[in-house]
């Protein structure tokens, strides 16, 4: 996890007062991409309603716990946990690559979002 989101997170805590959940949600990009998103949230309703319309709004769909994440296994990269495609997925289509591209960038500019995973090359 970049040390930009640690600090953005602590300071949001900081000034909401209020107890920070970690959160995971499970979602298909484009050309059926696996996309497993981690955050961080002091209310996790708006957090699963902005990640759905973001969704929305960039061809994605959201997917019920469970259905992506075993695509994927942990891995530790020093001290930080990330989460290692178990079967990459080759984008074919530019058109894909694309919108994928423009949803991962919008997920990853949601202040909840902490880090974002996927199984496309």
């Amino acid at each position: 996890m970049p040390q930009e989101n640690i600090e953005r997170a602590i300071k949001r805590a900081a000034e909401s007062g209020k107890n920070l959940e970690e959160l995971a949600f499970e979602a298909y990009g484009p050309g059926g991409t696996a996309i497993f998103i981690e955050a961080i949230s002091d209310n996790k309703n708006r957090s699963v309603q902005e990640i759905k319309l973001i969704l929305k709004e960039h061809n994605g769909k959201w997917a019920e716990a469970g259905s992506v994440r075993w695509a994927f296994e942990p891995e530790m990269n020093g001290t930080e946990k990330t989460w290692k495609a178990k079967f990459p997925q080759e984008i074919t289509s530019e058109e894909d690559a694309k919108k994928l591209d423009a949803l991962l960038t919008a997920l990853e500019d949601n202040d909840d979002v902490q880090a974002v995973f996927t199984n496309a090359e």
